[in-house]
């Protein structure tokens, strides 16, 4: 497996040899097989069907509540103004936030009034890397690139906007 960051696609062929990745830099891959993660695109039929707000997913308050002041979302299905990014309506799409979402939406229907704040971070391991972000890669205001590899680059964001 190897690993090009910071090059777009620019096609993917087949010959008698197999599969080709041509990437947006002239530079040709050999592949056995492919994967594609292009994103995701929030489930938002119920929430729709019940006449609720639809914003890049379920759209929510600071404390996750729904367009409807009964009914709340939690998850990767739902976007919501985060106060550390200033109110930057927000949606995140990992595990861990959909379980921490939960608990807290939990407490809030249980009465109280929390806005929710909680810091969005996730890890991933790749064979032997590991992927661990924290914050908003996109926030950053320093980007440290170091090469390790020909199909790998270390990147580092640090502080914020």
């Amino acid at each position: 497996m190897e690993f090009k960051l910071g090059v777009g696609i620019g096609g993917i062929v087949w010959n008698h040899d197999g599969y080709y990745v041509l990437l947006a830099d002239g530079t040709t891959i050999p592949a056995d097989d492919i994967v594609v993660g292009i994103g995701a695109i929030p489930e938002t039929s119920l929430a729709e069907s019940c006449g609720l707000k639809i914003e890049n997913g379920i759209y929510v308050d600071e404390m996750l509540v729904t367009s409807d002041p009964d009914i709340f979302a939690a998850g990767d299905c739902c976007s919501f103004p985060h106060t550390l990014y200033e109110g930057r309506r927000i949606r995140l799409e990992a595990w861990r936030n959909a379980q921490d979402q939960g608990t807290h939406v939990a407490f809030n229907m249980l009465g109280a009034t929390d806005t929710y704040k909680a810091l969005p971070w996730f890890w991933s391991d790749q064979y032997d890397l590991t992927l661990q972000v924290s914050g908003l890669p996109d926030s950053g205001v320093l980007t440290v690139c170091q090469s390790i590899g020909p199909y790998f680059i270390r990147r580092t964001t640090a502080g914020f906007k």
